[in-house]
This record gives C-alpha cells, structure tokens and sequence, in this order.
C-alpha cells in the first residue's frame, strides 16, 4: 500500500520492505514527456493530411477552371471558325475559284472592289494563310491594266500600306516573345550600298545563343526589293568548327509582301528568325529592315514543328521546387527534428531518472 509519496511496500511473499523514494523534478518531467511525443505526432499527421487535402482541393479546383476556360474557347471558336469559313470562301474565289476572269478582264478603275477583298482577307486571315502571292499577283495585274499612271500607283500604294500594317502587327507580336532590331540602309541611284552592308547581332532565346550576320546587296529601287544573305550559327559554332550543326546561310529578297509569321527560317530547337522591309524610301534612297528572332510557338498556324521537336516539347523539364512545396517540405521537417529532439530528451531523463533509481533500489 502506498501513502502519499513515501511508503513502505509489504511484499507477501518473503515479507520484505522496499522504500520507493520521493518523487523529484526529473521523475515529474518523465512522466510528462511520455504522451508528448505522441501528441507532437498525431499533429505532424494532422498537419500532413491537411496540407494534402488542401493542394488536392486547389488541383481539382483549378481542373474544374481550366475545363470551363477549354469549353468556352472551343465553342466561341466552332461559332467563329463557320463565319470566317463563309468569308473565306467568298473572298477567295475571286482570285482562284470561278470569278477569277473577272479579275482577269477587269480596267484599273475596277481594281477597287478586289483590292478591298484582298485587305479583308489580308486582316482576317494573315496568320494562316501565305497571301503573298496574291499581293504580288495583284500588283501585276495592276502594272498591266490600262490607265492613268497616279491611279496605278495609288492602288500599289495601297497594297503596300496593308502589307506595312499587317508586317507591324506581326512584328509587335513578336518581338514581346523574342529579340528584334531596326537597321538603317542607304544606298544610291543605282541601289549601291552607301553606308554600312553587314550587321551583326547576339542573341538568346532559352538556353541558346545565335550569332546572326546579315550582309545587304544591290537595291533593287524600281521593285523596292534588297537582297539579304542571313547567317545563322550558335556561338559554340564561331569557336569550334568542328560543331555537327552546320551555320544557316539564307539568301533571299526582302520587301513590303514578307510577313515574318510566315517567311521565316526555320532554327533548330524549334525557333524561327526572319528579316522585314518596314520602311522604303526611293526619294531620299533610304531603307528600314528589322531582323526578328523568336519561337516558333509565335510562328504562323501554317507552319507546323517537326514530329522530333514536338517529342522534346512534350518531355517535361526538371524545375525547381515552387514556393509552396518548399515551405510545406521546411514546415515537416522542421517538425520531424521537434520530434526527434523530444524523443531524444525523453530517452536522456528516462536514463537519469533510471540511475537515480538504482541507488534505492540496491539499498
């Protein structure tokens, strides 16, 4: 029988006394520290379950969002893809379809109702479509009808003016994805070369780095053409020459009909650069060119990736650990030291309160 915290224990056996000491500070502590670390346990469990329902909860919320998003995309897209199908068709069969006699008999104060079909194809579906031959097709007719001179140069003034602003709102979408860069060309009466012909630049987009060169040629004023040589080759590629892909050389002509959605060339690691006429002027014999570097996510609808750089897009890329699964990893283990610790200290004044025992208990 025990009385208090002092007391004698009869044992009926052998009728020995064994006195049980009062309990001090680490005997109390010992018994407190018992549940503690089960309590610290169950709350790092309860933390874990409700941290992991949290993000599952967010996951299936922001599922159920994008899904919404996808349908109302889709079904403002089928309503949209049937309009532009009619408009399409409508305008097009006036260049290729049964109605293109009628362009071709038309008289140059005729070509007004075709060029407005051109500029509303143009707007509409410059994306899509390589309507540069149609530009250049027009133009051709118009050089050729019968009539007054100023008429002809208003309507070819007019299809460059849309081709200029077609070229601009391209070039605006790009550049916010890419590099871009103006340069200045002056030449003279006879399309020589005045001042600078090569320009070099340095870019990266991803993890690459391009050197471009181009070197401009002869101007061609009357046509308003300036024939360009673009090369092309990573930096690695300047210092070993032994690099498997080969430098890019492109040698083309440049004026107001490109559209570098649409005429561009084509990069490894799925990436596209082209070169824009922006500005030309046959009075003061000057010229403006951009050169745009960008991905070809931003190219045109037209201009699909190959099967090997869509695999690559496909592969997901090892990322570091966001903000939140950081903070949710330090939280758990910063409890799971707690824990250790607490198991640790127990252990530490179970074995004092044991020693202190041992003495009592010989005696």
């Amino acid at each position: 029988m025990i009385e208090g915290d002092v007391g004698d224990i009869e044992n009926s056996q052998g009728g020995k006394k064994e006195v049980r000491g009062k309990r001090d500070f680490w005997d109390k502590l010992s018994i407190l520290s018992r549940p503690l670390g089960g309590i610290l346990a169950a709350f790092v469990i309860a933390l874990i379950g409700y941290m992991g329902s949290n993000y599952l909860n967010k996951q299936q919320q922001q599922d159920i969002q994008t899904r919404l998003y996808t349908e109302l995309i889709s079904k403002r897209e089928q309503s949209e893809s049937s309009l532009r199908q009619q408009m399409f068709s409508s305008i097009i069969s006036m260049f290729v379809g049964d109605k293109r006699s009628h362009v071709e008999g038309l008289d140059l104060d005729e070509f007004d109702e075709v060029i407005l079909n051109l500029e509303l194809l143009t707007y509409n579906f410059h994306e899509t479509l390589d309507i540069e031959p149609l530009f250049k097709y027009l133009r051709g007719k118009i050089d050729s009808a019968k009539g007054d001179t100023n008429t002809k140069k208003d309507y070819i003034k007019r299809l460059e003016k849309a081709a200029q602003e077609i070229s601009q709102k391209q070039l605006a979408a790009l550049r916010s994805a890419g590099e871009s860069k103006e340069y200045f060309i002056e030449f003279g009466s006879e399309g020589e070369i005045i001042g600078p012909d090569k320009f070099e630049e340095n870019w990266k987009i991803k993890d690459i780095k391009r050197h471009f060169t181009i070197n401009v040629g002869t101007v061609g004023v009357a046509e308003k053409k300036i024939p360009i040589e673009l090369t092309v080759c990573t930096l690695d590629q300047l210092e070993d020459i032994e690099e498997e892909e080969p430098p890019k050389r492109v040698l083309f002509h440049v004026e107001y009909f490109d559209f570098p959605m649409i005429d561009n060339v084509r990069l490894s690691q799925n990436e596209r650069c082209a070169i824009v006429l922006t500005h030309f002027n046959k009075e003061q014999n000057n010229a403006m060119i951009s050169l745009v570097y960008f991905p070809g996510s931003h190219a045109s609808l037209k201009e699909k990736q190959f099967y090997s750089e869509i695999i690559n897009d496909l592969i997901p890329e090892e990322k570091g650990m966001s903000a939140s699964g950081f903070v949710f990893m330090a939280i758990c283990l910063f409890l799971i030291i707690q824990l250790a610790l607490v198991t640790i200290f127990w252990i530490i004044i179970r074995k004092i309160v044991v020693s202190k025992q041992s003495p009592i208990s010989n005696s």
